[in-house]
This record gives C-alpha cells, structure tokens and sequence, in this order.
C-alpha cells in the first residue's frame, strides 16, 4: 500500500481510489464524492490513510504510456502525448500544404502506424476527443479525429493490425481533396447555393484523384476515400451507392466524419454537444451501416468517469460508471451521496445528462 496526503484527495473532490488505514482496513469505498463529513475526517488527519495503487506525484516524471487511468473500474480513454500530437500536425500540415502528395505519403503511412499502435494497443479503451486535439485549425483536427475513431471502430470490428493501419491512412487522407474547392465556399457563412453545394460535393472525387496513381496507397483505402460521403439508404454522394456495395472502409469513415462535422464548429453553424450529436445521428440511422452505428456508440466516452455534469432536474452529478448499452445514460452520484442509475432505474426515466459542468 501506499501512503497519501488527505490534502491532495480533498483536491480531487472526488475518491477515485479506496482508501485503507495502517492495518488495511477498508475507510472508505473507491467511487465517493468527498461529502462534509468525509471532508472532516481527512482534514482531522487523525490517522494515516493508504490506497493500493502508487500515487502520482508532481514532481515525478512524466509517464511514458499512452493511456491514462481515469476509473477505478479500468475505464481508459486515449491520450496522445504531445509528441504523437506535433508529429501528426507536421504530418497533415505537410500533406495538405504539397500538391503532390506522394513527397509526403510516408509521413502519413508513420502516423497512421503510430495511431494504431495507441489506439489498438488496449482491450478497454474509449474514444473521448478532448483527448485528440492537436490543433484549432479545422482541417488538422478533422482529419485526426476521423482517423482515430475509425480505427477505434476498426478495432471493435475485429479488424486486424494491416487493416487498421490502412483505415488510419483513409482517415487522413479523406478530405484531401477539400484543397481544391475554393475558400470561399469552404467557409462560407451561410448556407451554400445549390450551384456551391455540387461543388462541395466534387471533393470525395478531388480527393480519390490526388492518390490513385500512387501505388503504395491500397485500393481499399483509395475506395474508402472515394466514397465516404456515401450513405447506406443510397442518398449520398458521388455515385448514390447503397448497403454493402459502399465499401467497408467508407462506412467506418462515414459515421465517424459525421460525428466528427457535428460536434465542431464551424463559420456557418455551432458545435452540436456531443450527446445531441449522437441523437441526430440515431434518428438518421438509415444513412448508416447500423451495426457500425452501434459499434462506434459503444467506443464514444461522452462523460469520463469522476467529471461532474449538469442533470436535467437541476442537479449537478459526479460520473462513476458509464453504460456502454447507451453512453447517454451513465450511473452518477451527487455531492450530497444520492445516486442515479439512468439506464436500469425506472425512477430515473425522465432524467438526462444536459452537459459537462467543469
């Protein structure tokens, strides 16, 4: 065991781990807001106190994993260091910046290998893309946001490590072709004209003839490209194809460039909230692959474990399990003790997460 200052568990606000005294008797039960009278009895200090785990210290060295530890229940999300960061953003900004990609190819095959090495390297990882940020520029994160939570769903799939490393290169290739429709329709804010709007729709095309004669660059992937605006009811773009004659890629591409569109902002509309994201793209389940519609819901972390969230009765929760049957409706506890099962509790039927409040 491991001795902590109780001044630092009372920064947390939150008992993360099980606490024990000397004899390793349990004090307290791992997943506990620090309500007033816990908060006296560690500001007492009238014993020492222990977890099982060794406590990060400030001063300790940065660790070298991927993956940080958020849960007592071994719930992960991914973290990309800031090295894995500045070299996908030398990367993207290299390829999107050089008319001819093929100087720039191997960057992208190394960051793609490098993305499935993080992401595909654990059995209980999530998706969270606060996590993924590497820059504000729209392009750089779009592209790496794609790329990762396709190879999260890839990796759901059962797909193996060449394939996930060609759906990596996929994602950042698939809006490649973007380069080539002018500024002022990229970000136009307002609605595009009809005549802007065909253009717009000319990129997938754009983007398959920037990497069709480069041989390295599997056909699969040049497919996926070429066809992640495609949707699984025939009402996409550009060839209207449907179910599975859209190539598996491309459907993995699809949920996740649409998720991805939601949730950030752009000059002609507002960020979506993640949970309002997901329920747009459920009640437009037709345009997708519903089986990789589930898949991608169960690896999406909305609301990690220990952060505190708004309620629709008012109340403000801390997060402690969340339910991969339906990522909108996690367990909570409030700061007061009182405890919300939103998915199995009847009770709790009329109650919904409204947001993150810090």
């Amino acid at each position: 065991m491991y001795k902590v200052d109780p001044k630092d568990i009372l920064k947390q606000g939150f008992i993360k781990d099980a606490i024990y005294d000397s004899d390793g008797r349990l004090l307290l039960e791992e997943s506990h807001v620090i309500t007033d009278e816990i908060r006296n009895i560690l500001k007492r200090n009238e014993r020492n106190i222990y977890i099982w785990k060794k406590p990060e210290l400030e001063n300790d060295p940065p660790a070298p994993a991927v993956f940080r530890k958020i849960a007592p229940d071994e719930e992960k999300i991914v973290v990309l260091t800031e090295e894995v960061k500045k070299s996908a953003l030398d990367a993207i900004g290299f390829l999107y910046s050089h008319p001819d990609i093929s100087e720039g190819i191997d960057k992208v095959d190394d960051l793609s290998e490098t993305l499935v090495d993080i992401i595909a390297g654990d059995e209980n990882v999530g998706i969270s893309l606060d996590e993924l940020k590497c820059s504000d520029e729209y392009t750089f994160k779009h592209s790496l946001d794609v790329a990762a939570m396709s190879i999260m769903i890839g990796k759901m799939l059962k797909l193996s490590a060449p394939q996930l490393r060609e759906l990596s290169l996929a994602g950042l290739l698939h809006d490649l072709g973007k380069t080539r429709i002018p500024l002022e329709i990229l970000n136009a804010p307002r609605k595009l004209t009809d005549i802007e709007f065909k253009m717009m729709k000319t990129h997938p095309v754009y983007s398959y003839q920037n990497i069709m004669d480069i041989k390295s660059i599997p056909d699969r992937v040049k497919l996926g490209v070429l066809q992640h605006h495609e949707k699984w009811n025939g009402g996409g773009y550009p060839q209207q194809l449907e179910g599975e004659k859209i190539s598996l890629y491309a459907r993995i591409l699809t949920v996740a460039d649409v998720y991805d569109a939601l949730v950030t902002a752009r000059p002609y509309k507002e960020a979506h909230s993640p949970s309002h994201a997901i329920e747009m793209m459920m009640a437009m389940s037709q345009d997708f692959d519903i089986h990789i519609l589930r898949v991608f819901l169960r690896s999406i972390v909305l609301y990690p474990v220990g952060s505190l969230v708004k309620l629709s009765n008012g109340e403000v929760a801390y997060v402690v399990k969340n339910n991969k049957e339906n990522v909108l409706r996690p367990e909570l506890v409030t700061p007061d003790g009182k405890r919300y099962d939103l998915f199995n509790d009847l009770n709790c039927l009329t109650i919904t997460v409204l947001s993150l409040a810090g």
